[in-house]
């Protein structure tokens, strides 16, 4: 059982759009995504807040070396950023309110970069420290 995610035994995933790419072809595909926009811009639209970062973190544990694809372990691996469109958490400090949460993770480890006040802080999933 491959739960909709790639059969391959290197621990990568096959991308779910390259996976609906490959399935449907070209038309359907576009068809699909124009769907998905739609779907974007009505959660986007849910309320005032859910167009606002809600949530920005770093992924610091670098003894997660694959995703679980729980997003509570998944957003926490060392080399990867993320960010949450709409409600903060209040514990954590953050004012933002909103019924929509929705937690998105980008992998830097392979390539990419994250700059802070024009200052490069991580490239390729390393942490670039004076």
């Amino acid at each position: 059982m491959n739960n909709g995610r790639s059969g391959a035994t290197d621990n990568t995933v096959t991308s779910p759009l390259k996976r609906m790419w490959d399935q449907l072809g070209v038309f359907s595909f576009f068809k699909v995504m124009v769907q998905l926009i739609g779907l974007f811009r009505g959660f986007i639209a849910m309320d005032e807040g859910a167009k606002r970062i809600g949530e920005f973190g770093v992924g610091t544990n670098f003894g997660i070396s694959r995703y679980c694809y729980d997003l509570l372990f998944d957003e926490k691996i060392g080399g990867t950023v993320h960010i949450a469109l709409g409600r903060a958490y209040p514990e954590c400090g953050g004012v933002n309110q909103s019924a929509f949460h929705w937690g998105l993770i980008k992998d830097l480890r392979a390539e990419g970069a994250l700059f802070l006040d024009d200052r490069k802080l991580i490239e390729n999933g390393k942490f670039l420290l004076d």
